[in-house]
């Protein structure tokens, strides 16, 4: 792979990161007037971060207490669609932007 190419990719990347990332402040917008800290499973879950990436989606991310948005082990996303989507389509979206419906590739070291 050539120089160019590598910038280039890195660039990609970086544009990409910053993108998904649009709220930078210290303190997370509550857009969906979700009556919070969220309480799931025995665990109490505060706002941690918002985006409204298009007119039509928002999203917010909550954490347990003593846990950010780079380390995490529980986090709750509430996403919302003001109108215009099928659900199916939303959750299928969903599935593969995860990769749950991926197939494992297991890779093999020959010595």
């Amino acid at each position: 792979m050539g120089a160019r190419r590598r910038i280039g990719l890195a660039v990609a990347g970086l544009l990409l990161f910053l993108l998904a990332r649009p709220a930078w402040s210290d303190e997370a917008v509550d857009r969906l007037s979700v009556p919070g800290p969220i309480t799931f499973n025995a665990a109490s879950y505060r706002l941690s971060w918002s985006s409204h990436p298009s007119p039509d989606y928002y999203k917010q991310e909550y954490l347990p207490a003593g846990q950010t948005s780079d380390h995490f082990e529980r986090m709750l996303l509430v996403e919302a669609i003001v109108h215009g989507a099928d659900v199916s389509g939303v959750v299928s979206a969903q599935v593969d932007s995860t990769g749950a419906n991926r197939p494992i590739r297991r890779s093999i070291s020959r010595s």
